[in-house]
Formats: structure tokens, C-alpha cells, sequence
């Protein structure tokens, strides 16, 4: 059976994940921006890298997880819909896909989602240092890392620094450098299920 992850899911992960790596910082899970320390005076916002593709899959998501169906009939149902759109995979590619003729690397979704919150930045409270914590469920590979950080330096955001979470790794990009951080696999299994026991509670 496929469970609904919520944004409750995602933020208690991404707090558990920064405290790993900055376990002085007191966050809190508030809203704009998703996580609060005021002792330290930092503010972190939670988003997701996706495309449309991901945007299908979340729907289709949404609409069938906790409704008792198996992990192969989502998968049937999220394939039906993703070819109704004439999305084509681009097999060269395998972190890549093609929408409508554009190619769409991890990276471009991932400058995607800070531009997108980026236009949202003056709802959020403000701190000494804000900070948007972005998931990457697609991997990068090493020598992208420091395109990626470059690509985001070039740009003008009004965030302090950005944390880049894939599945064991964390990267930490603030004042043009590039932190790289690796929490172990049964760390990550014991947050991913704390987090999804916090998410059926609240």
C-alpha cells in the first residue's frame, strides 16, 4: 500500500537531516519560513526540486495514497496519466527528461524551486540568516556540485544559503562555497521513520 507523505513529512525531515550537521541550532517547525530558531535568529523555508513530471506524479499521488491501493496499480495509474501528457523519458539522460522538446536537468529543477520561492521571500519572517533547504529526489553527480553552487551564485536571491538534500548527503552552498555532508544510511532510515510516525500524529 502507498502511504500520502505531507508537508509535515517533509519538514520534520528536513529539521532532523540540518540538526545532523548543526546540532546547535534550535529549529522549530512554525510556518513562512517552515523552520524557526530565534535563539540563533535563523529561518529555513522547505521546498522540493520537481518538474512536470514530478507535478503528475504528486497528483496522481495525492489522489490515490491511503486509499488501499498496491504499489503496482499506483505505478499503473501514474504511467496511464504520464503518457496522456506525451512526456518522453530521455534514455541518455536518466536525470534528465524531456517536456515538450526541452530538456530539463536536475539542476535547472532545482534553480526552478529557488526561483519560485524566491518570489515568495517577503511573506516569510525574516532572520540574521535565512535559508531555503531544497530536496533533490533525483541524484547529482559529484562534478555537478560545483556547477550547481556556481549557477546559484550567479544568481540574485535573497537567501543567505541553501541546503541541498539527496538521499544521504546534504550540501551546504552559502557565500559562493560548497559544503559537502554524508549521514549514514541507518541514520537516515531512523529520521525518515520519525518523521513519518510525526506526520500520521499531526
Amino acid at each position: 500500500m502507498v502511504y500520502r507523505l505531507s508537508t509535515g513529512y517533509f519538514n520534520k525531515l528536513a529539521q532532523l537531516k540540518i540538526q545532523q550537521i548543526f546540532p546547535e541550532w534550535k529549529l522549530e517547525l512554525v510556518d513562512k519560513p517552515d523552520l524557526q530558531d530565534e535563539t540563533n535568529n535563523i529561518g529555513i523555508e522547505v521546498t522540493i526540486a520537481k518538474d512536470k513530471v514530478d507535478g503528475i506524479f504528486d497528483s496522481v499521488w495525492n489522489e490515490w495514497a491511503g486509499k488501499g491501493i498496491t504499489s503496482n496499480e499506483f505505478r499503473d495509474k501514474f504511467t496511464n496519466t504520464y503518457f496522456k501528457e506525451k512526456i518522453i523519458p530521455d534514455m541518455e539522460h536518466p536525470v534528465c527528461v524531456k517536456v515538450n522538446g526541452n530538456l530539463d536537468s536536475v539542476i535547472m529543477k532545482i534553480l526552478g524551486a529557488i526561483k519560485t520561492k524566491s518570489k515568495k521571500f517577503n511573506g516569510y519572517k525574516k532572520f540574521n540568516k535565512n535559508g531555503l533547504f531544497i530536496y533533490c529526489p533525483e541524484p547529482l553527480w559529484e562534478e555537478q556540485f560545483s556547477v550547481l553552487k556556481q549557477r546559484i551564485y550567479e544568481g540574485i536571491y535573497p537567501f543567505d544559503f541553501f541546503i541541498i538534500s539527496m538521499t544521504n548527503k546534504l550540501l551546504l552552498i552559502e557565500n559562493n562555497e560548497l559544503k559537502i555532508y554524508d549521514i549514514d544510511f541507518d541514520k537516515i532510515e531512523q529520521l525518515t521513520q520519525e518523521s513519518l510516525d510525526f506526520s500520521q500524529n499531526h
